[in-house]
């Protein structure tokens, strides 16, 4: 009995040895498939920070490009609404001195009409007188003159 019991005794241990080392090996197998897990899970993480990282870095390019172009734009309006708006004034003062010069010489122009139309109106005025006279002189002539002698009717058939 003492030697069956031995017997049982150790064939209990000798299981429970094997259950202890299945449990090991299982332990072994599960923290070496965590660790797995854990270095895919870390390599997966590293792989989309760098992604992230290299897309942040577009973006910043891309802002960069974007803050150039609009700097750029504005710049770029801001000079031709300066010089649209030095050209118009410089249009205008143009026109302005035109029409000041045109003025001045108009004035010239005007006074030369008037001293014109007055030389004309003596002239008419003289002109008038003239022949005022030459009908007065043809009525003292036509007075002078005889009678003219009638005329002939000439027969109607």
């Amino acid at each position: 009995m003492i030697a069956e019991q031995g017997l049982r005794l150790e064939a209990a241990l000798a299981a429970m040895h094997e259950r202890d080392r299945q449990y090991e090996l299982r332990e072994a197998q599960a923290r070496h498939e965590a660790e797995r897990r854990e270095q895919e899970r870390d390599r997966h993480q590293r792989e989309r920070i760098a992604v992230f990282e290299r897309e942040s870095m577009e973006t910043r390019t891309e802002i960069r490009s974007l803050r150039r172009t609009v700097v750029v734009t504005a710049i770029s309006s801001t000079l031709a609404t300066v010089l649209g708006v030095a050209s118009f004034n410089a249009a205008l003062l143009s026109n302005m001195q035109a029409s000041y010069d045109s003025g001045r010489g108009t004035g010239g122009l005007l006074a030369q009409m008037q001293q014109q139309i007055s030389n004309t109106q003596q002239q008419i005025k003289e002109i008038q007188v003239q022949v005022k006279d030459m009908q007065v002189s043809i009525k003292d002539i036509q007075n002078r003159l005889p009678p003219a002698p009638p005329k002939k009717q000439k027969a109607q058939p």
